[in-house]
């Protein structure tokens, strides 16, 4: 009992230091949330994990046509995730602002695998904040995760260690076996702010029945974006604006992630006995976990 608690007392503090839950009901009109329901209902029928790239910095000419893909609906998805970025990141980015780097729908179809450990642009940029919204809920086992480290403390000296390292560092020698994956659950239309480049996160593996659709938008620093280039959504271009497995799973190119063997890549929740609610509601008191089903 005391390790159980132990462990919910360190996942209840890791996902308050590196994320922030907005009620999407305050932040996205009726409209916006149809909009995005329309175009998610485009990708249910995928099997492998894809990205629908709806824009991406410096990647395709202002006048491209594929800026036309996915129709008014796309459209609005675009400028409500601008809106949420300046809205939601203000915090953050001060007076200098940030900008937003790529917006696209993550697509994690059942049975889709776990990504490997990384941060978000992590060559090009010192800092980045990631909006999602929940098109469809995230739960245990279909979620965005973070590596259960202690705090932003280990979670920024491995940073620290990945960046100066010219190759992937090894999570089993860096991290140890068996450390947990701590589940990112959001209901449908929750918003999340999450430091994506201090937190270790990833895709988890689909364990349910249903595929998990989230709208996804990377804000980083102004003054860093003149040379960066969103390459996902470059090579979408001519796949209809669909980025495949084999893409957004390569890290090798814009961030920094963690080397693994394919065991390290199997679900490794924080107690087998423990089942999470489907959202902290408040943080500082969540209820206690029941025994899973």
């Amino acid at each position: 009992a005391q390790g159980a608690s132990a462990q919910r007392r360190m996942a209840t503090e890791l996902i308050k230091a590196a994320a922030r839950y907005v009620p999407g009901a305050d932040v996205l009109s009726a409209d916006e949330r149809a909009a995005l329901e329309r175009l998610a209902g485009r990708f249910s029928h995928l099997t492998d994990p894809a990205h629908f790239m709806l824009f991406g910095l410096n990647a395709v000419p202002e006048d491209s046509s594929s800026r036309r893909i996915g129709g008014e609906d796309a459209e609005l998805a675009r400028l409500a995730a601008d809106r949420l970025a300046h809205e939601l990141t203000a915090e953050t980015f001060g007076a200098k602002g940030g900008r937003v780097i790529s917006t696209r729908l993550l697509i994690s179809p059942p049975g889709s695998p776990a990504q490997s450990w990384h941060l978000d642009y992590a060559r090009d940029f010192s800092v980045v904040r990631t909006i999602l919204v929940a098109i469809t809920p995230a739960v245990r086992g279909n979620s965005t995760e973070l590596l259960g480290l202690s705090g932003m403390d280990e979670h920024r000296e491995l940073g620290l260690r990945a960046r100066a390292c010219s190759a992937p560092l090894s999570l089993s020698k860096w991290v140890g076996k068996g450390c947990p994956a701590v589940p990112l659950p959001m209901e449908k239309w929750d918003v999340m702010v999450l430091n994506t480049s201090d937190f270790f996160h990833r895709r988890s593996r689909n364990s349910t029945d249903f595929a998990r659709i989230t709208l996804n938008v990377d804000v980083a620093t102004v003054q860093q974006c003149d040379s960066f280039v969103c390459y996902d959504t470059r090579r979408a271009v001519n796949n209809g604006m669909l980025a495949g497995m084999d893409h957004i799973d390569d890290f090798s190119e814009q961030d920094v992630f963690l080397a693994e063997e394919e065991e390290d890549r199997s679900p490794r929740p924080l107690d087998a006995s423990l089942q999470w609610p489907t959202r902290p509601d408040c943080l500082d008191q969540i209820p206690p976990l029941l025994a899973s089903s």
